[in-house]
């Protein structure tokens, strides 16, 4: 009986494993650019539009993956000059 309650008290432990979401994807497909020092700093990335096509994924998520790596310190958004490498 003991070893029943253990395994009762172990599946409390865990949390559901959520599917990894296209923003992310998109986020890590960028980031290793700048990782293989593709994405040079101060160079600017593609237009989200463009991005959205190259990717294979909405705006939003682009926008998203975007938004990720402005708060992460990785880019720089900014206003009629698009997003920059940091």
């Amino acid at each position: 009986m003991a070893i029943k309650s253990h395994a009762i008290t172990m599946k409390t432990l865990f949390k559901r494993i959520k599917a990894y979401s296209v923003s992310n994807q998109a986020f890590e497909q960028i980031k290793e650019l700048i990782f293989r020092s593709e994405l040079k700093p101060g160079e600017q990335i593609l237009p989200e539009r463009e991005l959205s096509v190259e990717l294979g994924v909405s705006r939003t998520s682009v926008r998203n993956a975007i938004s990720r790596g402005v708060v992460l310190g990785y880019f720089v958004n900014r206003q009629g000059q698009g997003v920059q490498n940091t």
